[in-house]
Formats: structure tokens, C-alpha cells, sequence
């Protein structure tokens, strides 16, 4: 996923399915088109959603979350 750290304490992706990657002191997570926090910024990391899926990082993990940020993929080596 292009998750370059911005300068800026906040900075939001384009939306994909209604939601928004969004980055919070240093850490990702999803915005509705509301401007509600869907997922909290818990990740280094981000994807677009497709298919109702997005891929996330923590560290050297990687999972994937659905639109509810409940995993369907655990964190993994």
C-alpha cells in the first residue's frame, strides 16, 4: 500500500467504498464520507478498499480488515 509519512499530522486518501484512508500522529486508519472515524489510526500502513477488503500493516504484519475494521484476514509475519 503507498503509505509515504506525510509532514503533516493529518492527510486522507481518495475514498474507495465509501471510505478514506487517513493518517493521524504518524498512524492510519478510515474516515467515512462523513468525516466519522470508521477505523481508528492504529496502522503504519493502508490500502484502498476493493471488494469490500482492505490490506493493512502493523509493524511487519500484514492482515486485512473488512469496512467495520473487523479482521477477515489476521496480522501475520
Amino acid at each position: 500500500p503507498p503509505c509515504k509519512d506525510p509532514e503533516t499530522l493529518w492527510h486522507a486518501h481518495q475514498f474507495s467504498e465509501g471510505l478514506a484512508g487517513f493518517i493521524e500522529d504518524r498512524k492510519w486508519g478510515f474516515i467515512d464520507k462523513k468525516g466519522e472515524v470508521v477505523v481508528p489510526p492504529i496502522y503504519d500502513c493502508v490500502s484502498q478498499f476493493r471488494a469490500g477488503i482492505a490490506q493493512v500493516e502493523l509493524g511487519s504484519r500484514i492482515g486485512y480488515i473488512n469496512a467495520a475494521g473487523k479482521y477477515v484476514w489476521k496480522l501475520q509475519d
